[in-house]
């Protein structure tokens, strides 16, 4: 059974797998410096902790493990920013990712947010193919 739930500090270690592996994929888009400048692969349970304190984390869990991760904040009154949103390598495109994107937008629709943005790496033709494939420009 899936669950959508806001992750604990217990949680983080395993967040952090799951992005930094996630995230090895983009050492074919970016030299080894482009990545160490941006901070792929790198994340920390202090940059989690750190984080906290302005963004809202969201976790799609199976009844074993965190299989997607989403981080967001609300960038002002009309504007939800997604920071981030990251589905296990193994389980990528069976809708996860989607889950937790509609969430976002249902946190969006709840507090009268006009807009949900984002950005990514153009050359990420995966996560652009993924984000207009739900509707984004």
């Amino acid at each position: 059974m899936l669950k959508i739930t806001i992750p604990t500090r217990k949680n983080y270690k395993e967040i952090i797998h799951l992005v930094n592996e996630a995230e090895r994929i983009f050492f074919d888009i970016y030299t080894k410096d482009e990545a160490a400048e941006v901070g792929v692969g790198n994340l920390t349970v202090e940059d989690l902790i750190s984080g906290a304190k302005t963004r809202q984390y969201l976790v799609l869990k199976d009844s074993k493990k965190i299989i997607a991760f989403a981080s967001f904040r609300l960038k002002n009154e009309q504007t939800v920013w997604i920071s981030s949103l990251y589905v296990s390598i193994d389980l990528q495109g069976k809708g996860y990712g989607s889950k937790l994107l509609r969430e976002i937008e249902n946190f969006a629709s709840k507090n009268d947010v006009k807009v949900v943005v984002l950005e990514t790496e153009k050359k990420a033709r995966w996560a652009v193919g993924f984000y207009l494939k739900n509707g984004y420009k």
